[in-house]
């Protein structure tokens, strides 16, 4: 609502903040550029989500740990419950009396239940952004996937996920990459395998 308070003082502190390093830069002996920009945008919740990682794992490259605690948590709508309590004001109580730890390490890090030992490929959740990882030896600390396998992998995975169709039949991946075809330079190689 464009008159909440809580965003007004937001809104209100990011304008002060940028009058501080406009103020910074007029004071320079140096020309200097102010460049202000979004890291990400916003859009409305659409009504279906693509869990990725329960893709990757029901096509073969990711496994998780199979006792009852974390199938259950693997499927809860964990994020629109705690959307939910926040909108309704109740987010620090219902954490604090009906939330056990292994629901909040699963929604601090869906990742936990992986088994990386098994795990091929995966996708970081926090990120939000379509970036899937190939598991691979010397890069992370379990990795299953050995350098020369990776092309490979990346390669199979790139094409079935844009082989993925909702129950009427539309494309969910509208666009995917290899990451070796659109990044390049001396870091390139802790970038995402595939991006959609």
């Amino acid at each position: 609502h464009k008159d909440d308070e809580d965003v007004i003082r937001t809104y209100e502190y990011m304008q002060e903040c940028i009058g501080k390093a406009l103020e910074a830069a007029r004071g320079s002996n140096e020309e200097v550029n102010v460049l202000v920009m979004s890291d990400h945008g916003f859009e409305g919740v659409r009504r279906r989500y693509f869990h990725v990682n329960q893709w990757l794992e029901d096509e073969g490259y990711l496994v998780t740990q199979q006792d009852l605690q974390t199938s259950a948590l693997k499927y809860l709508p964990l994020d629109a419950g705690m959307n939910i309590a926040s909108k309704l004001g109740v987010l620090e109580l219902f954490k604090r009396h009906f939330v056990s730890h292994e629901i909040k390490e699963a929604v601090s890090n869906p990742l936990h239940a992986v088994q990386w030992d098994e795990t091929e490929a995966f996708f970081i959740w926090e990120q939000q952004t379509g970036q899937i990882y190939i598991n691979v030896k010397r890069r992370f600390p379990n990795g299953t996937v050995s350098e020369e396998r990776r092309p490979h992998l990346a390669g199979e995975i790139y094409e079935r996920i844009q082989e993925v169709t909702t129950p009427d039949g539309t494309q969910v991946v509208e666009q995917a990459w290899l990451g070796n075809d659109i990044y390049s330079g001396t870091h390139c190689e802790i970038g995402p395998d595939i991006v959609f």
